[in-house]
């Protein structure tokens, strides 16, 4: 694909949410700074940084797009509602504007593009996920599957801490991490 200025803009991307996340809103993300989301959109953003020819994060960035979708509906939404209603939490007040920025630059960079290999059709999609992998490396295909599982369990595992607190939200992202696997391998051999 060739996408000039997609790096760039991608790194200083990748620059802003880490400020945001990791010394702005130190304090009001507090342990949700690691949650599976955030972790993702740095997976996406290297994944602009590769100009979307790295197989492994282009796979995870499609794999995780129902549940980020789901995710903005039942999260975002209420976020919102909080933020700009009346029962705004007044640990919030301080850095408002920071807060909606930050969620602002969370899932709608992740969905809106991420989206758009969904309506090419199977073909386009399996295309676009395998980037510059050749079709006929097998090997190459399923060792990248592999990683890229690897590196979202991991991220949640050791960073979000719904992964191992036994509340229903931890579970049901246990449960996206196989259907994930049980989806995108079949998907990328097919290609």
């Amino acid at each position: 694909m060739n996408y000039p200025g997609l790096a760039l803009f991608a790194s200083f991307f990748f620059v802003f949410r880490l400020w945001l996340c990791e010394i702005k809103l130190k304090d009001e993300l507090s342990f949700r700074k690691n949650y599976l989301s955030r972790s993702i959109s740095y997976f996406v953003i290297i994944s602009w940084v590769f100009d979307l020819q790295s197989m492994i994060f282009n796979m995870m960035w499609m794999g995780v797009i129902p549940v980020l979708c789901v995710a903005a509906i039942l999260w975002d939404v209420r976020f919102y509602k909080e933020a700009f209603g009346k029962n705004t939490p007044p640990e919030w007040e301080k850095k408002k504007t920071w807060l909606v920025i930050e969620r602002l630059s969370l899932h709608p960079p992740i969905i809106i593009p991420g989206l758009i290999p969904y309506f090419l059709g199977l073909r386009g999609y399996q295309n676009f996920i395998l980037g510059s992998t050749p079709t006929d490396d097998i090997f190459g295909k399923v060792i990248a599957v592999i990683f890229g599982i690897v590196l979202m369990v991991a991220a949640f595992r050791f960073g979000d801490v719904r992964a191992t607190d036994g509340s229903k939200t931890g579970k049901i992202i246990w449960v996206y991490h196989l259907a994930i696997i049980a989806t995108m391998l079949p998907i990328v051999l097919m290609a």
